[in-house]
């Protein structure tokens, strides 16, 4: 691969200057990197012994790693592909240039690599790897995806861009948020910086200790290791590591089951389609509660395809609590635009997000993106202030028309060429068939006013 992506990214306040295009990565890498120091040493062999115990594996993430290489080294026997994020255009440039051809100084640190684990690196070919795993990224870690990565790596960086606090701890917030749940941590701060000079330029830090980084990590993580290199790389500066797992998130608040039913068009009156999905979520619920499965029900009004501002939100919850199926929560179409674009920006096939991209720039959001952000927030995948993190669920049901089955599949399509995928398997379906709903939709009053419809007499199937 060796491949280099260019995105847009935020300009955080330390970025304004464009500093970080001034950084060299070539007098970084000669002061710090032309030898092994004892300091650097001690690092590498804990993070290949870190590595050799927790065997990661899947996609690597390797934020701001300048000229610094020996942590992408260590990780290539493990890594499918290694993302690494860094924001100076020269060091773009040189990481992509080691891609093609290491320089020669960093062959003894493959031979110390080799000389720490034999068995893992010795058969290992660095260069090929380097050009077939590695895909190098022009972007800020404020713009980090969520959730991503089974690996993340950071050295010396979210206490390095910045003497904010702050910002220092919403740094490495945005850099744990980028693990998936249980992903292996590998991170190194400078302690006690106030700053540093390369190139006469003076670039900005932030005064660590331990006690500091244990705070920042230890509410995300369980830390397998958090202390300071045994020497010190320059006068009052020691190495802090801090390396462990992403814990579970959310693990004990999460239900088993989340149930969508009564999906409704702001510009439609409450009618057959809505009273149809009561007693399959009844009959749901009852053979959940059986299993002693936690699950929660939603509904999803459509207020962006045929918006209404006239649709009586009050009147309709009354409704399904009148009907013994009154919901955790009503959300709304709309609400989900501004995660639309989290989606597109996470869809790996540049077929599928094109057409998307040249559909929206020539109509609008299509139904399917909405179903798959729908889909993936319910999951937890993508998070919104708007929908509280109580009412996500491991594994959903949808109660639905058979009408809509194309757009599902769609979405379904959608989702599995995303960074999510496989998150399409967490989801199942009940299909109203459209014969049973025009049947008896011809005796709704009826219907409405006795309440005597079963699961059954709608010729819907539920599995045990």
């Amino acid at each position: 691969m060796g491949i280099t992506k260019y995105s847009t990214y935020c300009l955080e306040d330390i970025d304004k200057d464009s500093i970080w295009d001034q950084f060299d990565p070539y007098e970084y890498r000669d002061i710090n990197f032309n030898e092994i120091s004892l300091t650097d040493e001690e690092v590498l062999r804990d993070m290949v012994a870190f590595y050799n115990e927790n065997r990661p594996r899947g996609r690597f993430l390797e934020v701001g790693a300048s000229s610094n290489l020996y942590p992408i080294l260590a990780a290539l026997p493990y890594a499918a592909q290694i993302d690494v994020w860094d924001l100076g255009a020269k060091n773009i440039i040189y990481l992509q240039a080691q891609c093609v051809k290491l320089d020669k100084m960093w062959q003894q640190w493959i031979d110390k690599l080799i000389q720490i684990d034999p068995k893992t690196y010795g058969r290992v070919n660095f260069q090929q790897q380097l050009r077939d795993k590695v895909i190098i990224e022009k972007s800020s870690i404020f713009d980090l995806p969520k959730r991503r990565y089974n690996n993340i790596s950071m050295n010396t960086t979210a206490e390095s861009i910045t003497n904010d606090r702050n910002k220092f701890e919403e740094a490495v917030n945005c850099f744990l948020g980028s693990g998936k749940q249980e992903a292996t941590v590998v991170t190194t701060y400078v302690g006690n910086s106030k700053g540093y000079e390369y190139a006469g330029i003076h670039f900005p830090a932030v005064y660590v200790e331990v006690s500091d980084i244990k705070g920042v990590l230890d509410p995300a993580m369980n830390l397998s290791k958090l202390d300071k290199t045994k020497m010190e790389f320059r006068p009052g500066n020691s190495l802090i590591m801090g390396f462990g797992k992403l814990r579970e998130k959310q693990a004990n608040k999460q239900r088993d089951f989340s149930i969508e039913y009564a999906h409704i068009y702001t510009n439609s009156s409450v009618g057959a389609e809505q009273l149809f999905t009561i007693p399959v979520l009844k009959k749901i619920k009852t053979r959940l509660e059986k299993k002693r499965k936690s699950f929660l029900s939603v509904v999803l009004v459509d207020d962006y395809s045929f918006p209404n501002p006239a649709f009586n939100y009050r009147r309709f919850n009354q409704w399904l609590s009148d009907h013994g199926a009154q919901p955790d929560i009503i959300f709304r179409e709309s609400q989900l635009i501004p995660l639309c674009d989290e989606v597109i920006e996470n869809i790996t096939d540049e077929k599928i997000k094109e057409q998307i991209v040249n559909y929206i720039r020539i109509k609008r959001y299509p139904c399917s993106l909405f179903i798959a952000v729908w889909y993936l927030m319910r999951l937890g995948y993508i998070k919104t202030l708007l929908f509280d993190e109580k009412y996500l669920a491991s594994q959903l049901v949808n109660i639905l028309p058979i009408s809509f089955k194309p757009y599902e599949d769609k979405a379904l399509e959608i989702i599995a060429k995303t960074n999510f995928a496989g998150a399409e398997k967490q989801i199942e379906y009940h299909f109203l068939e459209e014969k049973a709903l025009s049947k008896k939709s011809n005796s709704r009053n009826n219907l409405f006013q006795n309440n005597e419809i079963t699961a059954e007499n709608i010729f819907i199937e539920i599995p045990e």
